[in-house]
């Protein structure tokens, strides 16, 4: 009996022992493999950390490519065109210049001249936008686009073209915009066009402010010197961007669909050059995504025409409205530009980072 008793309790270990000793080793090694490997990785990863945060410390966010907006790197067009990468940003992307990317968490500061009481009766004139301490970064030009040959005395409109262009002659992008006369029904439009020609985006006056809750709750009322324009694009994946601002304080903000700030627009003030007579938008542009410095140059050019020409009985159209993607250029437009098409003075590669 009591030899069966031992047994009873021997065999038990004998086989626990049998079946687990073997993997001990094993185990054991494995999970000291394991622990060393996750503490190199994470040694590795704290190290890259704090050398991207000595690189900035020493050099700020201007080390991050900050010159390629200004028009001056390797990705520039050969005479074949746009590079591989501009193609596919244009092609159904939101990136209406991507030479002129401002990287995120970046700011730069650029003047934009007034163009509000600017002459184009005759030949195609020409202002340069340069950053805060004066230097040329690109070309901006207006052009007084002849009447449609089919557009009677009751539907005659104003139409202008707005183009920004490269220090090499190519254009960036162009906008097309046109103001009905008194006493029409047509509502001003305004098409932003990419280089291709190929309708990027529509500008609109955002009629819905002045009713809107935000502007009741903050005292805006119908006929306040207040307004706004909604930038609606034209591509598959639809989005806006929204400009709103005082016109009496030449004050204005263009913020993403996520109500993201991307550029604050007022009167030059605090812009290190001499402005010689000349009157210039302090443009600071800078969010916490990628941010491109074309359409906000553009928009804030057509809405500053718009502003300086704008007819006292016209409304604009609804807000939010999505245009159709098969509008482009009008044929007579490429004429328009030959005179702009001329190379300006150098680059001054990061002149606005901060």
């Amino acid at each position: 009996q009591e030899s069966i008793e031992r047994a009873s309790v021997a065999l038990p270990r004998e086989v626990h022992g049998a079946l687990f000793r073997p993997f001990a080793t094993p185990v054991a090694l494995s999970l000291v493999s394991l622990t060393g490997f996750v503490a190199l990785a994470r040694c590795m990863t704290h190290r890259r950390e704090k050398d991207q945060d000595h690189a900035e410390a020493r050099g700020g966010p201007c080390q991050r490519k900050v010159d390629q907006w200004c028009i001056g790197s390797s990705d520039t067009s050969s005479a074949d065109g746009p590079p591989h990468s501009t193609h596919l940003l244009l092609d159904g992307g939101r990136w209406l210049c991507p030479e002129l990317l401002v990287p995120k968490h970046s700011r730069c500061t650029v003047a934009v001249p007034v163009v509000a009481g600017l002459r184009a009766d005759g030949a195609p004139a020409h202002v340069m936008v340069v950053d805060k301490m004066g230097q040329p970064l690109f070309k901006a030009s207006v052009a007084r686009l002849p009447r449609e040959p089919d557009a009677g005395a009751a539907d005659a409109s104003l139409v202008e073209h707005i183009s920004l262009t490269r220090q090499d002659g190519t254009v960036l992008a162009s906008c097309q915009w046109a103001v009905p006369q008194a006493g029409t029904t047509r509502q001003p439009e305004c098409r932003l066009f990419q280089r291709d020609g190929l309708l990027f985006a529509t500008m609109r006056r955002d009629s819905c402010q002045v009713s809107s809750w935000l502007s009741r709750l903050t005292g805006i009322a119908p006929g306040d010197a207040t307004s706004g324009c909604v930038f609606a694009s034209a591509s598959p994946g639809a989005w806006q961007l929204r400009l709103q601002g005082s016109m009496n304080e030449s004050r204005f903000s263009f913020s993403d669909g996520a109500s993201r700030v991307m550029a604050a627009i007022e009167r030059g003030h605090g812009l290190g050059f001499e402005q010689g007579g000349q009157v210039f938008h302090r443009l600071e542009v800078g969010s916490e995504a990628d941010a491109d410095i074309g359409p906000v140059t553009v928009v804030l050019l057509t809405a500053d025409r718009l502003r300086g020409r704008r007819s006292p009985t016209a409304e604009f159209g609804s807000c939010g409205a999505h245009p159709p993607s098969a509008w482009r250029l009008r044929p007579e437009m490429p004429s328009a530009l030959e005179n702009s098409a001329r190379p300006a003075a150098a680059p001054v590669a990061g002149g606005g980072c901060e």
